[in-house]
Parts: structure tokens; sequence; C-alpha cells
């Protein structure tokens, strides 16, 4: 009975840790997209393509950041995708919104800054050896760059001091990535129960990433971790909960919607 705690309580962490990176990517660039569409603002530059600044009304039906044909590119489980979307979607108005809610109320707004920043931080690890792979030496020298910096000068990352102070914001990546790098397909678009959205070729790369993480390592108490992942889960439906409202209300398929931004973000 004790190892089957005991591996029950490891998959719960594997599934916390899955559904903040899951969670925090998907929802953080939904609600970019949203916030773009909604000002009718451009097209993101070759410089930033996750610059959704000055959107245009031509460019609202297809917008290419992967290089990927949104529109034709093939829904192959979508029956399935559906079901797993609407069974998230109850999920969320049952037990994680209200959650997030609640967080809201009791946790003050400059609180959850430097909680949102003492996460970020705990990424750059990852981030840095994800752009060591995909030979990008600068991108990997401001990831170890802001890691040292924000964890010795912002108090282990709750001020994030190289944005703040220093011009040196945030470069995210990974696995997934880091294969598009090497020319491997993006694969079949799925949704999965919790986890939402993700990749024949991206679920293996989530799986990496968690490895990877130096702060998913026997070294660090599995409280320490399972508390890390749902407070990111949290925080970031937190952050996002109005402006994916906003993109539910404006959408005529939230499900397309949503399938079309993750397609052009990956």
């Amino acid at each position: 009975m004790v190892l089957i705690m005991n591996k029950f309580s490891q998959l719960l962490f594997i599934c916390a840790l899955c559904l903040c990176i899951t969670y925090s990517d998907t929802l953080s660039f939904a609600a970019t997209a949203n916030k773009a569409l909604l000002t009718k603002e451009t097209k993101p530059s070759d410089e930033n393509p996750y610059d959704l600044s000055n959107l245009e009304d031509d460019d609202t039906d297809s917008i290419y950041l992967s290089g990927v044909d949104v529109i034709n590119y093939p829904d192959e489980f979508e029956p399935f995708n559906r079901a797993m979307f609407k069974l998230n979607k109850g999920l969320d108005t049952a037990i994680f919104n209200p959650i997030a809610i609640g967080y809201e109320e009791v946790v003050p707004e400059k609180a959850r800054h430097r909680v949102t920043s003492f996460l970020s931080n705990l990424h750059e690890p990852v981030y840095f050896l994800n752009h060591v792979l995909q030979g990008e030496p600068d991108l990997a020298a401001q990831n170890l760059g802001r890691f040292l910096v924000n964890t010795m000068f912002g108090l282990a990352g709750l001020f994030d001091v190289c944005s703040d102070d220093l011009n040196m914001g945030e470069r995210k990546t990974d696995f997934g990535l880091t294969l598009k790098k090497y020319g491997v397909g993006h694969g079949p678009y799925l949704v999965m129960p919790i986890l939402g959205p993700t990749s024949g070729r991206d679920l293996p790369g989530w799986a990496v990433d968690i490895v990877a993480d130096p702060f998913n390592s026997y070294k660090f108490d599995k409280g320490f971790k399972i508390a890390r992942s749902a407070t990111e889960f949290v925080n970031t439906k937190q952050r996002y909960r109005k402006l994916l409202a906003q993109l539910a209300q404006t959408s005529l398929d939230e499900y397309a919607t949503l399938r079309s931004i993750y397609l052009q973000k990956r």
C-alpha cells in the first residue's frame, strides 16, 4: 500500500508540473493574442514572433507565427479533442476558476507579482539548456545571466532585477521548440484531459523539460515540487482568467480559436 501511495504521489507531481507548463505557455499566448485582436493592433515582427502588437483587421483570420497553415492543418482527433476541451472547460468552471478567484481575493496584487517573478526564475535553467541545444549562445547567456542576477540580487527571484533595471527580459523556450529546430514535425494536435493543448512533438518535449529541470531532482523535497507546480498553475489561471473569458465571449468557436492560437505559437 505504501508503494502504491508513493507511486500515486509521483504521478500527481508529474501531472501538476505538466499542468503548470501547459497552462503557463498556452494561456499566456492566448491572452496575448486575444488582447491584440481586441485592440486590433499589427502582425508580429520577424525579430519577435511572439509580439502581436499592431495586428491588422485582415490578419485576424489567419496569423502565421510558426510557418504552419493553421486553416488547413488537419485535426485528426477532433471528436476526442472537442470532448476533452468540453471536459476541461467544465473543470475550469467547477474547480479551477473558483480557486483562481479565491487566490486573487486573498493574495494582494504586489504579492502575486512577486510569486510570478519567483516561479519564472525557476524556469531559467531549462530555457538555458534548450537555447544551448538550439545553438543560440546569446539567448542561453541571457537566460543564465538572468538566473544568476535575479537569484543573487532579486531575493531568489522574487524581484526581476534584470527586466526592471538591466533591460534584459525573459526569453522562453522548451524542448518541443528544440525538436522543431532540428526539423521534427508538429505532429497531430491533441487536447489532453486537464493538461490541455499539446501535440505529437510537444508532449514528449514537455516530459524532457520535466526531467531536465534541476528543481525537479531528488535533492529537492517532494512537497516543494508539488507546491511549486500547484502554485504556478493557480497563479497562471488567475493572471489570464479574465482575458480568456473575453476570448470565449468574442469567439464563434472557442475550441477552434484556441487550437489556432496553439498552432500559431508552436
